[in-house]
């Protein structure tokens, strides 16, 4: 695949900041550090699916999981609509739209599970045609190059 196309990290870099800069709280990627402070926000991938579509495309489908734990079980399902409200159906990472779809929030004992999937369709760049490609082109099949006469 092509240098452009996003990943997982890029994905989860976006995320984030979209908690940071509307949180203020710094979600945790890794394992639970102690002595950690609530409210928390942790972000977690689940079993990434990787879809040929074509020999020059691949889909991927990142199923994400948001937790929030809150200080109440209205402190989570406020924050898990806000966050709903800021992802919408479309998720911006490095200047490309990518579809957020099967939403869903669980609210448990002051904690919010919020649950979605991100499809990203990486695709590897063609090659551009070039005047010497098109010379080949031209002579393999006997073409004139006078496209403009009337038969």
């Amino acid at each position: 695949m092509d240098e452009n196309r996003i990943t997982g990290v890029d994905i989860k870099r976006k995320l984030t900041a979209l908690i940071k800069d509307n949180f203020k709280i710094t979600p945790m990627w890794d394992e639970v550090k102690e002595g950690y402070k609530k409210p928390s926000f942790f972000v977690y991938f689940l079993n990434l699916q990787r879809l040929p579509t074509s020999k020059d495309s691949v889909m991927h489908v990142y199923p994400v999981e948001v937790q929030y734990q809150g200080s109440t079980n209205l402190d989570a399902l406020k924050v898990a609509e806000r966050f709903g409200q800021l992802i919408g159906n479309f998720l911006e990472v490095e200047g490309k739209h990518l579809q957020v779809r099967d939403f869903s929030v669980s609210i448990d004992a002051k904690n919010a599970w919020i649950d979605f999937e991100i499809e990203v369709m990486n695709t590897k760049p063609r090659a551009e045609a070039t005047d010497n490609k098109m010379r080949k082109l031209h002579m393999r099949y006997g073409a004139s190059g006078d496209y403009d006469k009337e038969d």
